[in-house]
């Protein structure tokens, strides 16, 4: 039975459909040449374009889900949270057991993890572990985002400071709570993606052999321009979020992705430029801290 102060958070169908259309395309180039790496012999690059055609359609089945269906993404009682998963089934949490949120930014997406403490029984005795339930930020509508996150705090006994992490005013981050570690490491692994992609593509008209070298340039290469594209948007939308209305607001939030990846064919030009602005901009945060 539904009460009114249950609150129903819907996927966004716009942006699913654009994601399933463009998986589409995808699929559809990759299976259209299976064949042809068949016939002219060319088996390894069939089995590599075989399994990549699986892996787009597979990508494909989870906004085809989300545009076709009618039940909402998350539905918010005062007892509990229920988030409907792909390929899984629903999971329900009461609000008495969240502990807390936390926030994962992924290398094309964000999480908000949901924080629970469950208790486990074995023959040692009873252990309490920590389990994370992930809420898929993007498959939230735009419009829904704030709403939702007032309600998360609202209903959570737990002391948390989501919204204030997400919507309060923060200082640009610096240099080097932007290029960490966690930061590199993402980078190389979509850069090893996007390389592998790029040579499969090529290696359709006999480019593949003759692309190799430039395809392990282009790794190398890649997240150091990614990194200048990240830092200068970054310090500029930070700076200029608060003048601009929400429409270009929100446009200019999305640009992100687009950016990153118009950058990878451009990086082996631009990599000179992205090495002097990387090597300038951590001697002046070096320089500005010590």
């Amino acid at each position: 039975m539904e009460h009114e102060q249950d609150l129903h958070i819907y996927p966004p169908k716009i942006k699913n459909f654009m994601w399933f259309i463009v998986l589409l395309f995808i699929s559809i180039i990759l299976i259209w040449n299976v064949n042809n790496e068949i016939n002219e012999g060319y088996l390894f690059s069939a089995i590599l374009l075989i399994i990549c055609s699986l892996l787009a359609i597979l990508m494909m089945m989870v906004p085809f889900k989300w545009m076709t269906t009618d039940k909402p993404y998350m539905t918010l009682t005062e007892e509990s949270i229920t988030i409907r998963r792909f390929l899984r089934r629903p999971v329900t949490i009461e609000w008495r057991n969240i502990h807390g949120y936390q926030i994962r930014d992924k290398t094309i997406r964000r999480l908000i993890d949901i924080i629970t403490f469950q208790q486990y029984s074995s023959s040692k005795g009873k252990s309490i572990y920590e389990k994370l339930y992930p809420i898929a930020w993007g498959q939230i509508r735009e419009e829904d985002r704030k709403i939702l996150v007032q309600e998360l705090e609202r209903r959570t006994d737990a002391p948390t400071n989501l919204y204030h992490l997400l919507y309060g005013d923060h200082p640009p981050p610096k240099a080097e709570e932007v290029l960490t570690k966690d930061y590199w490491m993402r980078s190389y692994a979509l850069s090893l993606g996007l390389s592998i992609f790029a040579f499969i593509i090529l290696s359709l008209d006999g480019w593949g052999l003759h692309f190799l070298l430039a395809a392990l340039l282009y790794f190398i290469l890649y997240p150091l321009t990614k990194a200048m594209v990240d830092m200068l948007f970054h310090f500029i939308f930070y700076r200029k979020q608060d003048q601009l209305p929400p429409f270009l607001k929100s446009v200019f939030s999305k640009m992100i992705l687009p950016l990153h990846l118009l950058a990878f064919p451009a990086s082996i030009f631009l990599a000179p430029i992205s090495i002097i602005f990387l090597i300038v901009t951590v001697m002046r945060a070096r320089k500005a801290s010590g």
